[in-house]
């Protein structure tokens, strides 16, 4: 004998549908643009201090608790991210309850707080969402980058950037959609570096900014459009003296000529006249185990070859030192000592 079918009832749209109401009108639009797909990813970043502060939290039980938590982690690899779709046999799967419909209705209305019912049918669910928006950007970045090296490379390469950048708006429209949707809302770390990654992005675009500068050109002045566009501003016409003649410009004196403020800064000079070991040189040469006279005719004699040039050449010496492996029986050193660099 076969059990019983416990039905759980209709999908909310169709019970909506049937009261007389508009679905689509009378329920919000979807939190998350249906292109997100965050199917390879595998994992889920998760707020603790809204988890734990939030009244799903503190007022379920804690089989509803656990099946919520399980809708929350398989939304993420929904399509669209952060949704699972109206219908209590999926629920019921996705929660991680299977095929036992009175476990699942005994848990529904608990496993799916703060979830919100959307005209596209589906389930979605606030703070999911603004974790999958900003995995969603960061996705979307990283594929900006490699297709502005491929429209440099290769012909046709714009209409695969011009569509990433219309991505990237859609989801920062999304984005700033959820801080108006709940009152409460308060933006994190992630949250405002997800729309201030797409700020930069597409300020460097040629195609999206460009077109919110020219609408905001008569706002702002032409001026400030074209620098926020990133293009060179237009150069202002000469004025023209009373002979028609156009005014020469100032003649500018060059850089090297203008006088610098506080310390001159020490230009490289060859080797010194009259440069030679100083005690303190030979000590610090001693110190690390050498022959100061041997190493400093070494020295010398690499600047030379080299045509080495230094602002400080005792301080090259010193660093010469410092790089020259330990001495061996040729510079007065013990041959069994062990060849490593000198702690100085």
């Amino acid at each position: 004998m076969r059990a019983p079918i416990i039905r759980l009832g209709k999908p909310r749209l169709a019970l909506v549908a049937k009261n007389g109401r508009n679905s689509k009108r009378s329920l919000p639009a979807p939190l998350v643009p249906r292109d997100v797909d965050l199917r390879e990813l595998p994992y889920m970043p998760v707020h603790i201090s809204k988890l734990l502060s939030s009244e799903f939290h503190a007022t379920v039980s804690a089989e509803g608790w656990r099946a919520g938590f399980c809708l929350w982690l398989r939304s993420f690899h929904e399509v669209p991210a952060a949704s699972v779709p109206d219908d209590d046999v999926m629920l019921a799967r996705l929660a991680d309850i299977g095929r036992d419909a009175a476990a699942w209705a005994a848990v529904k209305d608990e496993a799916l707080h703060g979830w919100t019912l959307c005209s596209d049918g589906r389930w979605y669910h606030k703070l999911v969402a603004e974790k999958a928006l900003e995995a969603w950007i960061a996705r979307l970045c990283t594929r900006h980058a490699g297709a502005s090296g491929n429209a440099k490379r290769w012909q046709g390469g714009d209409a695969a950037l011009a569509r990433i950048e219309k991505q990237l708006g859609v989801a920062q429209r999304a984005l700033r959609a959820l801080e108006k949707y709940d009152g409460n809302f308060v933006s994190d770390s992630g949250h405002l570096t997800a729309l201030y990654r797409v700020e930069r992005v597409l300020s460097k675009s040629n195609s999206s900014v460009s077109e919110l500068a020219s609408s905001l050109s008569d706002q702002l002045g032409d001026s400030q459009g074209d620098r926020l566009a990133g293009r060179k501003p237009k150069p202002k016409p000469k004025k023209k003296e009373e002979g028609g003649a156009s005014a020469s410009p100032p003649s500018k004196e060059p850089a090297s000529a203008k006088p610098r403020r506080g310390r001159t800064a020490r230009q490289n000079a060859p080797w010194p006249e009259g440069f030679s070991l100083s005690p303190e040189m030979a000590a610090y040469a001693a110190k690390a185990g050498f022959d100061g006279d041997r190493l400093f005719a070494k020295f010398h004699n690499t600047a030379l070859a080299k045509g080495f040039e230094y602002k400080d050449w005792p301080a090259a010496f010193r660093t010469f030192v410092d790089r020259e492996f330990p001495p061996r029986a040729a510079y007065g050193g013990s041959p069994d000592r062990p060849r490593r660099r000198p702690d100085v």
